[in-house]
Parts: C-alpha cells; structure tokens; sequence
C-alpha cells in the first residue's frame, strides 16, 4: 500500500519520522525511522536507516532537480555489489533498497550519481 501524509507543524532542519502500522486484530509493527530534511537549503547529505542494516534499508536524499540517478552499493575493495537505477523528483526522495541477503557482512559505501555529481556514505551490513 502507497500512504501519504502531509505535516504542517514541521521546524526547518531534520525532522523524524515514524509509522506504527495497527492491524485490525490489534497486532503492530513499526517502520524504520526516516529522517527528512526540511528547509529552504538543499543538503547534499545521504540519510541511511537503518544502519547497521541487515537486509534492507530506507535511503533518502534532497535532489536540486528532477531526472536519473544511479544507485551503487560497494564494497571496501572497490567492487560494485549492486546497481540501481532510480527516477527521482525535485526535493526529497526516499527509496527501499532490498534484497541484499546475498551481500555478506562487512562495510560498504553508498554512491549516488546525478548529472556527474556523486555523493557517498558508509553502509554496514550487519
């Protein structure tokens, strides 16, 4: 299912953000925590949650315009672990980044690639 939800009340900085999910028989679970920039500058930082991650993780960032970006998840020796192309929208952008139960444990680094700029994280693969 696709939720949207608009806050009104937010400050400018980082805000964070997280969904309990309530099943009809009374059972829940929770989302992981994303933190969401708001404000009148763009960051040019990553946001990774969470991390350590074990499967999958939620990743977000503020992109300056509309278009492609590529996704990489590497390894500490330089190797390319997975690819993912994404289409994103101007302002903030989340996405899932799952099926990585075939990615051993270790450190990693995040790369996302628009138009030539490149930004990077450190990701640990628990």
């Amino acid at each position: 299912n696709n939720y949207d939800f608009k806050d009104d009340n937010f400050l400018d900085g980082y805000i964070f953000y997280r969904i309990k999910m309530v099943d009809t028989d009374g059972k829940f679970s929770r989302s992981f925590v994303v933190r969401v920039f708001s404000g009148t500058n763009t960051s040019k930082e990553l946001t990774i949650s969470p991390n350590p991650f074990k499967n999958e993780f939620l990743f977000g960032a503020v992109f300056n315009q509309a278009g492609k970006i590529s996704v990489k998840i590497i390894d500490g020796k330089g190797t390319v672990v997975k690819i993912i192309n994404k289409r994103v929208e101007t302002g903030f952008n989340s996405f899932q980044i799952d099926k990585l139960e075939n990615i051993s444990k270790g450190i990693y680094f995040l790369e996302v690639i628009q138009d030539n700029i490149i930004r990077k994280t450190k990701l640990i693969k628990e």
